[in-house]
């Protein structure tokens, strides 16, 4: 797994009021929509790999503008690849922000929780990273012969930039990574970006894709 991202409440809370209104609930707790955008590439698109881990090591963490260039660098590299895309998911809620970053986080430790070690991470501007040498030294067995890439993309912003099509398709796909792409920097709350497999070489095969991801349609 890789990560980058940081929820920025305190941004957020300082100063920015509510679309509904200035009323005093609203500027306290205003809407924000937590999106989710899950993509399967296949195997051969191995470049990403080596793109997603030059992203989590450079990108800024820290402000709206360093997750705005995270988000627009990454939905830029998937549909660089989009000749490679085999599966996608995607949904959208819009709630108030005292819901929102514990959905937040919630849908972040879903996610992580499907993978036996988190080998390079960026969060709040603090890389840690796992040698690529001692992944393959922890490594038992055989390893599985697999097919797949799996990026997911989980944004929070305010605002409403329109409804996530269900993704049934390459072009419904390619339409939520535009939305995605499309949020301006003072709107966005939080991102985060986990992908997987991270080393490099490495794969899903299909079978753990659709056990771990039985919500990603084929397309």
């Amino acid at each position: 797994m890789v990560g980058a991202g940081s929820f920025l409440v305190q941004t957020l809370r300082s100063g920015i009021r509510s679309e509904e209104g200035d009323d005093s609930i609203g500027v306290r707790d205003p809407q924000v929509t937590v999106a989710q955008v899950k993509v399967g590439l296949l195997a051969s698109a191995r470049q990403l790999q080596k793109d997603m881990n030059a992203l989590a090591l450079e990108a800024d963490t820290q402000s709206p503008e360093g997750l705005s260039q995270l988000l627009q660098e990454v939905t830029l590299g998937l549909m660089r690849y989009s000749d490679y895309w085999a599966y996608g998911h995607a949904q959208a809620e819009k709630l108030p922000l005292s819901r929102a970053e514990s959905l937040f986080y919630q849908a972040s430790l879903q996610e992580r929780s499907k993978f036996s070690v988190e080998s390079l991470s960026n969060r709040n501007n603090q890389i840690q990273q796992v040698s690529q040498a001692a992944l393959q030294r922890s490594a038992t067995g055989i390893p599985d012969v697999g097919e797949y890439l799996l990026v997911t993309l989980l944004v929070a912003y305010r605002g409403n930039l329109g409804t996530l099509p269900v993704v049934n398709s390459m072009a419904d796909l390619r339409q939520c990574l535009l939305q995605l792409a499309s949020i301006p920097a003072d709107r966005i709350v939080a991102i985060e970006v986990l992908w997987t497999p991270q080393l490099e070489g490495d794969t899903l095969s299909a079978e753990a894709l659709l056990t771990e991801y039985p919500e990603m349609r084929l397309l």
